[in-house]
């Protein structure tokens, strides 16, 4: 029996997904209107599996629909390879739908492609190009990526994830405005939309006069799970694949203490459910949630000290005192100051560098953590496994 509460990969649609109807609809509604969307969060909030569930509805009325991942890539021509392998694909996709029909497959050319990672050749039916040149390399794939609705008499979606890769390979813009000028030419059955994990970036590069990409697209921030959905997902689920019962009681306290972030609540309940199936226990109970989210926040707080060892001292020290306190709303205090063991200037220049970095946000109210799965780690480092039990046990007694 496989556990419906996916981890550690995208949910394909038609799996068991939580909550995000009002999200499907407005992407759906901005397909209707051949609006792009750059859609923002923290790593682990379900863009891609959001853009999948978006994908599957667009596929049942005749569209085609692909994922571009520029997370791995480091260079130009390594972009180029992602977008003409994702091309290749769809052509076969197209074909097996057309031959499908009983339709015969004519009007396209051929397309050779080979990729070899070890030494990174590359080589491609793209007449003309200089194959040491990535950027003639990414910008013809676009081309054809482009032209291929066209082609193939039928509407595209792309979704292209973790799309701030491409200021980071080049922090000038000039990639961007080379997709700019690509993308501006396309007809009303080619339409981008863009995913991506780095809001500071990914602001400046759509909301900023100056960038070759401002308001080609319109920022949208995809927030937590709404944790009355998460209660009725989560017990549905259960009665589903277990007959079983999670009570709502425990599901809320859940959420609240996880402030409704999906990898943590999903992560969570495949524990809780993997323990009823082991303990053939239908009904959820107290002392199962404690040791579901006793192992998750271990884990989770290992994995978060495993990744931050290389960062700074005192930029850890910033970290721990705002998430202990939630929000800081005046962190160039003498207190904070004094807390953190910073000068004014000190301060100052962590500061900028986190909120860079996306870790930190700081608004009207004060500075606050950004990823509610940091906030948590940051809480927790240095605590005893008894103290954790402890805090659970009383969550779940008030629930």
């Amino acid at each position: 029996m496989d556990n419906p509460f996916i981890i550690q990969r995208d949910i394909l649609f038609g799996e068991p997904f939580c909550d995000r109807e009002q999200e499907i609809e407005r992407f759906l509604s901005a397909v209707r209107m051949r609006e792009s969307i750059c859609l923002i969060s923290p790593r682990r909030y379900g863009k891609t599996s959001l853009l999948n569930q978006v994908a599957g509805k667009l596929g049942e009325l005749g569209w085609l629909t692909a994922k571009i991942d520029f997370m791995q890539a480091l260079s130009e021509i390594e972009l180029a390879k992602e977008v003409e392998r994702t091309r290749v694909k769809l052509l076969g996709v197209w074909r097996r739908a057309v031959q499908k029909l009983g339709k015969s497959v004519k009007g396209l050319k051929n397309t050779k492609i080979e990729v070899d990672f070890e030494d990174l050749h590359f080589s491609m039916g793209l007449g003309g190009s200089n194959e040491s040149d990535g950027r003639a390399l990414l910008e013809e794939s676009l081309i054809r990526l482009r032209e291929l609705p066209e082609k193939a008499g039928m509407p595209l979606l792309i979704y292209l994830d973790e799309f701030q890769r491409v200021r980071e390979i080049d922090p000038k813009g000039n990639l961007e405005a080379k997709i700019r000028a690509n993308f501006q030419k396309r007809s009303k059955d080619f339409l981008p939309m863009y995913l991506g994990s780095r809001r500071h970036m990914l602001q400046m590069m759509f909301a900023d006069k100056s960038t070759p990409l401002f308001k080609s697209a319109t920022l949208l921030s995809l927030d937590t799970i709404r944790i009355d959905r998460f209660v009725s997902f989560a017990d549905q689920q259960f009665k589903r694949s277990l007959k079983g019962y999670f009570p709502a009681n425990f599901a809320t306290a859940m959420g609240q203490f996880f402030h409704g972030h999906p990898h943590l609540l999903n992560k969570t309940s495949a524990v809780i459910w993997d323990i009823c199936l082991r303990e053939k226990i239908q009904k959820v109970s107290k002392d199962i949630c404690r040791r579901a989210m006793t192992e998750v926040i271990r884990e989770e707080t290992d994995a978060f000290l495993e990744v931050n060892r290389k960062t700074p001292r005192r930029h850890m020290s910033v970290l721990r005192q705002t998430a202990g306190r939630g929000t800081v709303p005046k962190p160039y205090s003498t207190e904070f100051l004094r807390a953190c063991n910073l000068t004014q200037s000190q301060m100052q220049k962590i500061i900028d560098a986190l909120v860079s970095d996306d870790r930190v946000l700081r608004d009207d109210t004060g500075l606050h953590i950004v990823d509610p799965l940091e906030e948590l780690a940051l809480k927790m480092i240095g605590s005893t496994p008894e103290w954790r039990s402890e805090l659970i046990d009383r969550l779940l007694e008030e629930a």
